[in-house]
């Protein structure tokens, strides 16, 4: 398949164990590459300055292809955070539609997950001008805080689901995804909130789930 994930992902905490903290989403990554084939591209950034740089890559006719983007970030409400903190001069956060208004339609043509505690707890209006700014088909997010255990297991299904469905932003295809998608959202049972939206042209569903049960 054509499709690949761009992942960044913060380097988690700013410590004398810094060079000693390993990533948490590249043995995902791994995994979705040795079980589904799925091929993709990773870098740790601990400021706003290395994420502005290494997300323009995105603009490169070489990335085309890399229709998933995967953000690994501490969060809060409407914002994504650094591992700097501000403690070396730079930015602690960065908020969504500021990333948007600074990067417009970096994310043309492609699907953004936000993994990240309540980065999504905002208005959906803001969400849309964001997914306009961006030219983002599809946000996905959480709109509270999520465990790491409870992430990892929605999110490999999530990307392993959109890798194998690059398809559903065809209208015909249209109906069929949001079916399967839904159903496999139930079956999975997560017990956190999930905020999705497609963009204009497809089918717009919001997905809001919030169940006891994991994996029944």
């Amino acid at each position: 398949m054509g499709n690949k994930i761009f992942c960044l992902e913060t380097e988690w905490e700013q410590s004398v164990y810094d060079l000693k903290y390993e990533s948490q989403a590249k043995p995902m990554l791994e995994f979705l590459k040795n079980s589904s084939g799925l091929d993709y591209s990773f870098r740790q950034v601990a400021t706003k300055s290395d994420f502005d740089y290494y997300i323009s890559h995105l603009k490169q006719a070489s990335y085309k292809n890399f229709t998933i983007v995967y953000l690994c970030f501490h969060g809060l409400k409407g914002r994504i955070e650094f591992a700097d903190s501000g403690k070396y001069g730079g930015k602690k956060h960065y908020d969504l539609l500021n990333l948007a208004q600074a990067n417009q339609k970096i994310f043309e043509g492609k699907i953004v997950h936000f993994d990240s505690c309540s980065t999504l707890c905002m208005d959906d209006y803001k969400i849309e001008d964001f997914k306009k700014m961006t030219g983002a088909l599809l946000v996905t997010g959480y709109k509270r805080s999520v465990g790491m255990t409870e992430s990892f297991i929605f999110e490999a299904w999530l990307l392993n689901t959109l890798y194998k469905h690059p398809d559903f932003r065809d209208r015909k295809e249209e109906v069929g995804f949001s079916r399967t998608f839904s159903r496999s959202l139930v079956k999975l049972m997560t017990a956190t909130w999930l905020k999705c939206r497609i963009a204009k042209g497809c089918r717009r569903i919001v997905i809001r789930i919030c169940l006891v049960e994991l994996l029944t």
